[in-house]
């Protein structure tokens, strides 16, 4: 997925939100990820407009939950060096062939290999 919405050149609203998800790129995602209307209808009016600060902002680090065990769950080639980050950590790293939407499209798919990957993380 490409769009025009760099990291610098983010489109903003007047009051420095972004717009919601789907808007950010030059050809809605939405409409290729999610061919069920009524399904695309419903996430789409559930999508917030989020402070650009909030995504700009480093995530936390060295707190106790580095300690915990760590699961990075990737549904789509996007995401590869993120995977990548999350192996460098430790992190368990479960990778499907699906997409960036799979849990929307493929609930009941997406949530049993999220609850094997979560019980193979805890297995003694």
């Amino acid at each position: 997925m490409s769009g025009s919405a760099s990291r610098t050149g983010w489109p903003r609203q007047p009051d420095g939100r972004r717009p919601p998800w789907n808007e950010w790129f030059d050809a809605d995602p939405t409409l290729v990820l999610i061919p069920d209307k009524a399904l695309r209808a419903a996430l789409v009016a559930d999508l917030p407009c989020v402070a650009l600060a909030a995504l700009s902002a480093p995530a936390p680090s060295g707190g106790d939950w580095e300690a915990l065990p760590c699961l990075y769950l990737q549904l789509s080639a996007a995401y590869a060096s993120e995977a990548r980050e999350a192996r460098r950590r430790g992190w368990r790293v479960c990778s499907e062939t699906m997409h960036h939407l799979a849990m929307v499209t493929e609930p009941e798919r997406a949530g049993e290999i999220l609850v094997q990957a979560a019980r193979a993380l805890v297995a003694p």
